[in-house]
């Protein structure tokens, strides 16, 4: 429509006038769009305006390589590489490409640009399988599945040490019966507390203490098949056999340190929804120890005031000592008791819904969290910013790091009050 309207010698944005007069002929059908209009225009308004910079930079690219294509000999045609660079980097739609060249009598390579474009999904898709499987054949890891009947069994939300016997051990991606240190190992065991890397929370660390003396100190723990938990790690001492004993315990400060950030998330964009859009929705999250990174939708960037706001709302609540309850119920039951699912995200017929007091937050998780909101201590607001069209992000500290990082400031504050003669509050002017 932007560029239908560029043709038509219109240069202006033109979107407030032709997306009302849209609404205004579907209401009736679809009222939905008068009672949402207000953020259906502000999100359509802010795509029109970017996709507007888009056309610009990107024509101008496109008549250079049009001009390149013409003066070559043969029949002029732009090179995938063209078109691709167009798309990657200046996030130019083939679809527009190929129209634009077309009307100048140039061909486009469009074999070559679905080429290239397929090789980058393949990138992507591979660097997703290896923080995965790692340098493994996932077939490995779906035969020890086989064999365990099942993947392994998780006890961490309420055990933060287990017996387990070793069921599966590789080295540099290959079973092996038994290894030696020093060595880098993956280890699989029938039973255990460490939650693998999912839904942004980060992976547990801790020990594998083995029976015959062996002592594995664990660095990741990842999920390369739905249930199977493979822990990475370093042998220190002894050796490690296939079938032995073993002893696995968390780093319990590290596990409570990424429970607080989780929970502060969920609380974090609890507040999100009441105070600045109702209808956000996540689009990632990162929870480290005392950190958290939350992602959203959203067109504008938050206003100072919304983000102390949100900040004050999370704290008020976390004083509050709110309890933090789990319960597994039926997706159905769970949708209908109004818990928030991640869209696109892929659930079994069984949930686990975490609730933040009686109605402050739902959400379906399967990661670990604290008992009650009183155990963060403090949330503090770092900052807001765009990673993305449409898409934005909130960074945070919790707990320890909130403290630490206030220390910091009232440190910097009275130091720089000392050096200026004046008082903190006097410091800004």
């Amino acid at each position: 429509a932007v560029r239908s309207m560029r043709l038509l010698g219109v240069d202006t944005a033109t979107m407030p006038i032709l997306l009302t007069a849209s609404k205004d002929a579907m209401k009736a059908s679809y009222p939905e769009l008068e009672t949402n209009w207000s953020t259906i225009s502000e999100v359509a308004y802010a795509e029109e305006e970017a996709f507007r910079r888009t056309l610009s930079a990107g024509t101008t690219i496109l008549d250079v390589a049009v001009e390149e294509a013409k003066s070559a000999p043969g029949t002029p045609m732009i090179s995938g590489e063209s078109a691709f660079s167009l798309h990657d980097t200046y996030g130019f739609p083939i679809d527009l490409t190929l129209e634009m060249a077309a009307e100048q009598g140039v061909q486009v390579d469009e074999a070559a640009f679905r080429a290239l474009m397929e090789e980058q999904k393949e990138r992507a898709r591979a660097d997703a399988r290896a923080k995965k499987t790692g340098h493994t054949d996932v077939r490995i890891f779906h035969d020890i599945e086989k064999e365990l009947g099942g993947g392994s069994t998780f006890v961490g939300y309420t055990e933060n040490a287990v017996d387990a016997q070793v069921v599966g051990l590789l080295v540099d991606g290959v079973p092996t019966p038994a290894a030696s240190a020093p060595a880098e190992v993956e280890i699989i065991l029938d039973r255990t507390p460490f939650y693998a890397e999912m839904g942004g929370q980060l992976a547990d660390h801790g020990t594998i203490r083995l029976a015959d003396g062996g002592v594995i100190e664990v660095h990741d723990v990842q999920a390369p098949i739905r249930g199977l938990s493979v822990h990475r790690g370093t042998l220190t001492e002894g050796k490690a056999t296939l079938g032995e004993k073993a002893y696995a315990e968390i780093d319990t400060e590290r596990r409570l340190a990424i429970a607080r950030a989780h929970t502060a998330t969920h609380m974090v964009y609890a507040g999100l929804r009441r105070i600045v859009n109702k209808d956000a929705e996540q689009a990632g999250s990162e929870n480290s120890p005392s950190r958290l990174r939350f992602d959203f939708t959203n067109s504008t960037a938050l206003g100072e005031g919304q983000l102390n706001e949100i900040e004050s709302l999370v704290n008020e609540k976390l004083a509050q000592d709110l309890a933090v309850t789990t319960e597994i119920m039926s997706l159905d039951d769970a949708k209908r008791s109004g818990a928030i699912a991640l869209f696109g995200e892929k659930y079994g017929s069984e949930v686990r819904v975490v609730s933040i007091g009686d109605n402050f937050d739902r959400e379906l998780c399967g990661g670990t969290h604290v008992p009650s909101t009183g155990h963060l201590g403090r949330v503090t607001v770092l900052s807001e910013g765009s990673i993305g069209s449409g898409v934005r992000r909130i960074d945070a500290l919790v707990g320890d790091g909130a403290y630490a990082f206030q220390a910091k400031e009232h440190a910097l504050v009275s130091q720089l009050s000392s050096m200026l003669g004046g008082r903190p509050d006097e410091l800004a002017s």
